[in-house]
């Protein structure tokens, strides 16, 4: 009864600390720089590298009908190739249109091991010409 009991614990502590879905908001929407470069369609992104105690960012170009945010599950996405310069990930891409959806940017920080929250920034949809 005793070991049932110390795993019942164990499992409900773990649970308990475990993150369902990564913070976020216009604060960390921020940090996000993008510019809309001369060549139609193309953009420059730039976020800083690291957060807190968390992975390299991982920059995703992702489209959506209805809104732009979170993290792309039931959204056709592709992360994107950043180099990183000075502490920052910069990475230059080129928009579609595709079908009815518009594009955006999301940034997400991991968490390096589980049950601590990472991150999530993005942006507004972004122009198609």
């Amino acid at each position: 009864m005793r070991v049932i009991l110390v795993i019942f614990l164990s499992l409900s502590s773990a649970i308990a600390q475990a993150c369902f879905a990564p913070r976020g908001g216009p604060e960390y929407d921020a940090l996000i720089d993008l510019k809309q470069l001369e060549e139609p369609n193309t953009y420059r992104v730039t976020v800083p590298s690291q957060l807190e105690d968390l992975q390299k960012a991982e920059i995703m170009l992702a489209y959506s009908k209805d809104h732009a945010g979170g993290v792309p599950v039931y959204d056709a996405f592709e992360t994107l190739k950043a180099r990183e310069i000075n502490g920052k990930l910069s990475a230059t891409f080129t928009v579609e249109h595709r079908e009815n959806k518009k594009p955006y940017i999301v940034v997400m920080w991991w968490p390096k091991v589980c049950c601590p929250c990472g991150i999530q920034a993005n942006t507004k949809f972004l122009e198609v010409e």
